[in-house]
């Protein structure tokens, strides 16, 4: 008669590759060599890995009957490691982004995610694991902002596999708002004067007439600053945008940072007149000569039928430049986009309002308007609000 193995050690002496029962109906477990068991449950005719503990095998067992006892979704992790998870998440995601949201996801991929988790269960991935991942990439300096965009492939991985059964929930929903990293940090702004504006429009001016500048930016810049334009917009104008005798140029597209023509960036910038002074109107009459342009001519093309700038080009040679000569380039970093807060600064300190500006910005409220430009609108206002408050304080206890 067979003896009956009693130890963990003398079943996987008797038989490596069996499943030993428990007292608990269904949950068995297996041995690895090093004699540590890993349970399964037994669910609708196949066994489940279940944990390491006897604990975590019922618990996850009951589970498992509550939700079908309710009629909730009831989702077995697959054994699917995280690199095919992510690559058909890729194909399933790439034809519907971007060319330049694709470079980006499929770099963040290849250089972060994959090496981390690749081999790793999809299942197995936790909410710890996604924190010490954005933990390690702001400890290399990158910012909120970057780290969150470069979770954002392991957030669509891990949604797709919920959708297709994979796992029950995406572990990156369970973390909470404050704790995850965010897109939405807003970077500190210069708060810009008139007099900086017409020194870095100055200073671009000075750089477009040196013997060896291979191209002019400064009607670029200076049509940045005098029309709140984003540079993707200002990039797509075309000479049959614009209304010379009216004063008026209507965004219709944009040329994008990877060289495409697209549509401008919300359904609030699509056909927004933008007024135009006079003195840039006349400027831009002047370039249109100087190109011999028809209507689909670009306004910043080198030449009659060629492309704008490129976006890196134009912050290499003519942007940064400019603002470094105008004494810009302390304190906070100021890009073509600062050209919106510059212009904003402007007009709010002549008096015109945020409901004035929301349209000419391609805002769809005055109140997203004020949000982003605080500073353009109410700085002032409000310290001397705060000074008036305390001079009666001080009255008061003298």
């Amino acid at each position: 008669m067979q003896h009956k193995p009693t130890t963990d050690r003398e079943c996987y002496a008797l038989d490596p590759t069996r499943r030993w029962p428990t007292k608990h109906r269904g949950v068995v477990y297996r041995l690895s060599r090093d004699l540590k068991r890993s349970y399964l449950i037994y669910w609708k005719g196949r066994f489940e890995p279940a944990g390491e503990s006897l604990d975590a095998a019922l618990a996850y067992q009951g589970e498992l009957r509550q939700k079908e006892a309710r009629g909730d979704r009831v989702v077995v992790p697959k054994k699917i490691d995280f690199t095919t998870a992510a690559e058909a998440w890729y194909t399933d995601a790439a034809p519907r982004l971007r060319p330049k949201t694709v470079k980006r996801y499929r770099s963040d991929l290849d250089r972060i995610l994959l090496p981390r988790f690749g081999s790793r269960l999809i299942s197995s991935i936790t909410p710890a694991d996604v924190l010490e991942l954005a933990r390690e990439l702001s400890q290399k300096k990158l910012s909120e902002s970057t780290v969150a965009n470069a979770l954002k492939p392991l957030s669509g991985t891990l949604g797709f596999a919920v959708f297709q059964g994979w796992i029950a929930s995406n572990p990156m929903q369970a973390i909470p708002r404050g704790r995850r990293p965010s897109c939405n940090v807003t970077r500190e702004h210069r708060e810009w004067t008139s007099a900086e504006v017409a020194r870095v429009i100055a200073e671009a001016r000075k750089l477009d007439a040196r013997k060896e500048a291979r191209r002019s930016y400064a009607l670029l810049t200076e049509f940045l600053l005098r029309t709140g334009c984003r540079l993707g917009e200002a990039l797509g104008a075309q000479f049959g945008d614009i209304d010379f005798s009216a004063g008026v140029f209507t965004v219709n597209r944009q040329y994008t940072d990877d060289d495409r023509i697209a549509e401008p960036k919300t359904k609030a910038s699509t056909g927004r007149r933008i007024p135009l002074a006079p003195g840039l109107v006349r400027q831009l009459a002047a370039r249109s000569l100087e190109l011999d342009a028809d209507p689909d001519t670009f306004v910043f093309a080198a030449e009659k039928g060629g492309p704008p700038p490129r976006h890196s080009n134009y912050r290499r040679r003519g942007w940064n430049p400019a603002v470094e000569a105008a004494g810009l380039a302390g304190g906070p970093r100021v890009t073509p986009h600062d050209a919106r807060h510059g212009f904003t600064s402007q007009l709010a300190d002549l008096g015109l309002s945020s409901t004035d500006l929301a349209p000419v910005l391609g805002h769809s409220s005055a109140g997203i308007t004020e949000r982003i430009y605080t500073h353009a609108f109410n700085r002032d206002e409000r310290e001397e609000r705060v000074r008036k408050a305390m001079e009666q304080a001080m009255a008061k206890g003298a």
